[in-house]
C-alpha cells in the first residue's frame, strides 16, 4: 500500500512540528504562588524572624530553607557568606536565634 507524495509530506510535517501550546501566564503564575505559600508554609515564623535577628550583610547572603526536627536549615550563596554566618553564629547569633525562635536547636549551613 503506498501513499502519495502529498499523504508522505503530511504525514512527516504531524511528526516533526511542534504542537502549540497556550501562552498565557495564568497556570505558569498559579504554580510559582503555590510553591511560594507551600514555601511559607515550610518556613513557618522562621521566614518572618530571620531577617530580624540576623545582621544585613547576613539577610542579603544567606536564606532559611527550612526547619525540621529543631534544625534549621539555611542556604548560603558563596563560601565566604558562610564563612560570615559562622563567625556571628560562634558570637552569640545562635543564642539570639535561639531566644527569638524556641523549637531551632541547631543551624545547619547549606551552600
Amino acid at each position: 500500500m503506498k501513499r502519495s507524495l502529498q499523504a508522505q509530506v503530511n504525514l512527516l510535517r504531524t511528526y516533526r512540528s511542534t504542537p502549540t501550546t497556550a501562552s498565557t501566564l495564568g497556570p505558569m503564575v498559579a504554580a510559582i504562588a503555590k510553591g511560594l505559600q507551600a514555601q511559607r508554609k515550610k518556613l513557618g515564623a522562621v521566614g518572618e524572624v530571620w531577617p530580624q535577628v540576623v545582621t544585613k550583610e547576613i539577610a542579603e547572603q544567606v536564606r532559611p530553607v527550612g526547619i525540621v526536627r529543631g534544625t534549621l536549615e539555611v542556604q548560603t550563596q558563596t563560601a565566604s557568606a558562610r564563612y560570615v554566618l559562622e563567625r556571628w553564629l560562634r558570637s552569640g547569633g545562635e543564642e539570639r536565634l535561639r531566644e527569638a525562635l524556641p523549637s531551632v536547636k541547631r543551624v545547619k549551613i547549606v551552600v
